[in-house]
């Protein structure tokens, strides 16, 4: 019965996914100890111009937001518990900060002593970044007298190395999608959080995530997060997405990004018009060589070599990312399908099944 049983009780949460390339609204059912429901399911695409650019794209998630949100309520209406928001990677930043305590006389670990420091870690770095709005923190990684611990509480500590995850967005950004969110719902009980973060909470039990990296490819940019004993030890973002290859088939094909991204699909599971697959293939070697290349460097860069990569992906992507890795790295990668993620997650008929969606409503049930 997969992950979780399979019983419907509960409340229902309303899940939000803001993307590079759309935004997604769902009803989510959830109760403790039963799969995550999506009953319903509304979303609404953005633009893929010739080029990103930031100073339009908040704007766009702000009426993408509205948009779907008013069609959600017009064809399902229920009472919600609270709203979630996953956020696209573009919206915020994230970090581990690690720090190093010595002690003259050992101390006891407590949790209210590690709730402390990780509210003081995180507190440090929202003061200095630049998007200065607590999103996410985790507890990453504990070090007692040098020694790695997944069970720290109760030991003696000389010296301590605690590791947390932080994510942190822009103010105005977080202030715009609430008062979309708040147009539509009348309601204040709103979270939001980092898409990254949300994934890896989602699949980390029941994948049972261990020294792994997950590689989350989006449409602008690539997340790689690499884990240590479960919990996130570094992350790094490839300026790569399907967004880029979008563009690079337009650009050769003279045609529009729509055109490009129905090209993107077919060339998978249908065959071409004989100069059209020329051309397609051209380009997808070409930016092949390019994922292929930023893949090994940020490998490289990687603190250590993880088992596996857990690739999270739409199904476009899927087969590019995993031929460049194939092609460039002796490690086994694990594509996220989606008959995977409905093991854990199900749905109803009309709500639409989709990959970031189904992890997003994973989170949204782990809260």
């Amino acid at each position: 019965m997969g992950f979780f049983s399979s019983k419907e009780a509960g409340k229902t949460i309303l899940v939000i996914d803001v993307g590079s390339s759309r935004v997604m609204c769902a009803y989510v059912r959830s109760a403790p100890g039963a799969r995550p429901v999506i009953r319903a399911t509304s979303s609404v695409s953005l633009p893929v111009g010739e080029q990103f650019v930031s100073a339009t794209y908040l704007n766009r998630v702000v009426a993408a937001t509205k948009s779907a949100l008013h069609t959600l309520s017009r064809t399902h209406k229920e009472p919600i518990a609270h709203v979630v928001v996953t956020l696209s990677s573009l919206l915020y930043v994230s970090q581990v900060r690690t720090d190093i305590f010595q002690y003259i006389s050992p101390l006891v670990i407590t949790e209210e002593f590690l709730q402390k420091q990780v509210s003081e870690l995180a507190e440090s770095v929202r003061r200095s970044s630049p998007r200065g709005v607590l999103l996410d923190k985790k507890l990453s990684a504990v070090s007692i007298n040098g020694y790695l611990t997944e069970h720290p509480l109760g030991k003696k500590a000389d010296s301590l190395e605690l590791s947390c995850y932080v994510s942190c967005a822009d103010a105005h950004t977080l202030d715009a999608l609430r008062a979309a969110i708040q147009e539509a719902l009348h309601t204040e009980d709103i979270s939001m959080h980092s898409f990254g973060y949300a994934a890896w909470k989602a699949l980390r039990e029941p994948l049972t995530l261990k020294n792994d990296c997950m590689l989350i490819a989006g449409g602008e940019i690539t997340e790689m997060l690499q884990l240590r004993e479960g919990s996130i030890s570094t992350i790094a973002t490839l300026p790569f997405g399907k967004n880029r290859l979008i563009r690079e088939l337009t650009r050769a094909c003279g045609s529009t990004p729509a055109v490009a991204a129905s090209l993107l699909r077919l060339s998978g599971v249908k065959k071409l018009a004989e100069e059209t697959h020329r051309v397609v293939e051209q380009v997808l070697t070409c930016e092949n060589d390019v994922w292929r290349r930023l893949s090994v460097e940020a490998a490289a860069a990687l603190p250590q070599v993880p088992t596996r990569v857990v690739l999270v992906s739409d199904p476009i992507m899927e087969s590019f990312v995993l031929r460049a890795f194939s092609q460039s790295l002796s490690i086994p990668v694990v594509a996220i399908s989606r008959d995977t993620l409905l093991s854990w997650c199900d749905h109803t008929e009309s709500a639409t099944q989709e990959n970031y969606l189904q992890l997003a409503a994973l989170f949204s049930a782990t809260l």
